[in-house]
């Protein structure tokens, strides 16, 4: 019945090892471990299997249960040392600490079926596993850290009292009697064994406590190394020229760099953590989808029409107009995912760029190629006039075409060279004007006070000879506004103005110049004729670049009105026309100036004295 009680023991120790191996073998499947783990399952696996051995001892042949069970409980300690060995960071087993298990097994098989010795196997097994025990409690000892110390410590202890329960075991079979049953319940034998199910159960646990501490340690590195990687990967974001920021998964904003808030006037406080697309506020003062959300399909709802010009792999370009801080402003943009290191999508990340100076450039030279395409005609038509006129009356004097000199007379030859010389003359008009345009568009000039009558009486002077042609009336203020500008340029816009309103006023024409002072700022330059007006679609039209409004109205209007515009706005003013579109109320051209200090309303009006008039 002792036996009986002592082997029931034996058994249960047994079924203890098989539990804790099985427990280890389900956390090693599905659960994070280290190396040397599946090293541990399989010392419990032996060691389960030595119990079992043994506790058929006297039922099963000694080579079973003497020679087989203490090889496997050998090569049992062999795995636990090289477990913890790979544990602490060795590549690879040590082979030769495997034949321990073979030199046991053939030992144990001598001192049992050659020469027969219980207290020699005893020996060579406590032996054996003493000093592999003995080895893990060294390692354990040497390689502990602060932060793991006190549980290796603990695990070395643990194998030290394993190694002493086999020492006693030993010295109880010296001093005990030698005819003493293998099963006998002595107290050396029931407490041997209470003591190895508690060491065995300790161990298992202490597996199961060094992989998660190994597991707290690396996930605290690895949030550390996260952290650092973040600021890191922050700082690098922040000191971006461009303005960037970046959300996670869940769309919220995790980085918004110094570029960003001077661009949108947005500091980064207010906008890391929020969600629900509010990257957007800032550029369209609502809640949209920007080219980031296409890279996240959780969060591209709504986005399907934004305008991807450009696609290489999942990194999106694209080009937008918005209004940060209110005002338009096209930007370019590049969006692309984030990865981790496991390869999973992390987040997203978006760079913005200012291109609207380049925008503007490409606008302005998409204008300069319409205008000079309009040019080009304009130029040509009003050279093409006067070199007509010239060119016939010149082959009506000379050449084989010319008719007999016999047949013109005085009178008749003096008007053909005199509208010769008018040609010319407008030839020479039109060059002028073309190189004004040339200077009006490279060369800047300083504004200063200008004298306006004195300017508008070198225009009618150079006017003069059409004026008294077309018996023109022409009425000026007394006093004129003062005004900034450059005074041969605006010179050139009254000349351009008169000889209009010579050309397509009244007959006679009754022409009115004057000036205003405006609120903003501006002085209000305009003059007033007395013909046939314009109607909206022709008001509209006329100061567009080189823009003719018909064939009655087509000299001078093209090439003229377009080097006001250039000047006016080169001076920093506008130009307009106003006309009710009736017959006799005319129209009123006008240009603004920026105004002198002290500027106040014209006087009264007066007509102006020609010479010969």
């Amino acid at each position: 019945m002792q036996a009986l009680d002592i082997r029931t023991l034996f058994a249960l120790l047994a079924l203890v090892n098989l539990l804790l191996c099985l427990a280890l073998a389900l956390f090693w499947r599905t659960q994070k471990t280290y190396p040397g783990f599946g090293l541990w399952v399989a010392c419990n696996a032996g060691q389960a299997i030595f119990y079992a051995l043994f506790t058929m001892r006297d039922v099963i042949p000694d080579f079973w249960s003497v020679v087989v069970a203490y090889a496997l409980t050998t090569l049992a300690m062999v795995l636990r040392l090289e477990g913890i060995k790979r544990f602490l960071g060795a590549k690879r087993l040590w082979l030769p600490n495997f034949l321990a298990p073979l030199v046991v097994f053939l030992l144990l098989a001598f001192f049992t079926f050659g020469q027969d010795s219980v207290f020699a196997r005893n020996l060579i097994v406590t032996l054996s596993l003493t000093l592999i025990l003995g080895r893990s409690a060294w390692l354990l000892i040497v390689h502990a850290e602060r932060q793991t110390r006190q549980l290796f410590w603990t695990l070395a202890a643990i194998q030290l009292v394993r190694a002493s329960v086999l020492i006693a075991r030993v010295v109880a079979g010296i001093v005990s009697p030698a005819n003493l049953p293998l099963f006998s319940q002595t107290p050396a034998n029931v407490g041997s064994i209470l003591v190895i199910v508690i060491v065995d159960i300790a161990l298992t646990i202490s597996y199961l406590m060094l992989n998660s501490q190994r597991l707290a340690i690396d996930l605290t590195i690895a949030q550390r190394k996260a952290e650092e990687n973040s600021r890191r990967l922050s700082d690098i974001i922040d000191f971006l020229p461009d303005a960037t920021f970046a959300i996670d998964q869940g769309g919220r904003i995790v980085a918004w760099n110094r570029a960003m808030e001077t661009t949108t006037g947005v500091p980064a406080a207010e906008m890391i953590g929020q969600g629900d697309h509010a990257y957007a506020l800032p550029f369209y003062a609502e809640r949209r989808p920007m080219l980031i959300a296409l890279t996240l399909p959780a969060h591209n709802q709504g986005a399907d029409g934004y305008a991807v010009q450009q696609q290489s792999g999942q990194v999106l370009v694209a080009e937008i107009m918005a209004r940060p801080q209110g005002k338009p402003a096209w930007f370019w943009e590049k969006a692309s995912p984030l990865f981790d290191v496991d390869g999973t999508c992390a987040g997203a990340i978006e760079s913005l760029r200012d291109i609207t100076e380049r925008k503007l450039a490409e606008e302005e030279r998409e204008r300069l190629i319409r205008e000079l395409d309009a040019f080009a005609h304009t130029v040509a038509h009003d050279l093409k006039s006067p070199l007509t006129v010239i060119t016939a009356y010149a082959e009506m004097l000379s050449g084989e075409n010319a008719p007999d000199n016999n047949m013109l007379s005085a009178e008749q030859r003096q008007g053909l060279s005199d509208a010769i010389f008018r040609g010319a003359r407008k030839l020479n008009r039109i060059i002028e004007e073309l190189l004004l345009l040339a200077q009006v568009r490279g060369v800047g000039v300083e504004r200063l006070p200008v004298d306006m009558r004195q300017i508008v009486d070198e225009a009618c002077q150079r006017l003069a000879g059409e004026i008294q042609q077309h018996a023109a009336e022409i009425t000026v203020p007394a006093t004129w506004p003062e005004a900034l500008g450059y005074g041969p340029w605006i010179e050139e816009v009254w000349v351009n103005y008169l000889s209009n309103a010579l050309k397509y006023g009244g007959r006679p024409p009754h022409i009115a110049l004057g000036a205003a002072a405006q609120p903003d700022g501006a002085v209000r330059f305009w003059i007033r004729d007395n013909g046939p007006g314009l109607s909206p679609e022709e008001q509209a039209r006329l100061f567009t670049p080189f823009t003719r409004l018909s064939q009655t109205r087509a000299e001078g209007q093209g090439l003229g009105l377009s080097i006001v515009r250039r000047i006016v706005e080169k001076l920093d003013g506008q130009v307009g026309v106003a006309s009710p579109g009736v017959s006799d109320e005319g129209c009123t051209f006008f240009f603004t100036l920026p105004a002198a200090a002290g500027t106040q309303q014209s006087g009264l009006s007066e007509k102006l004295a020609l010479p010969g008039k």
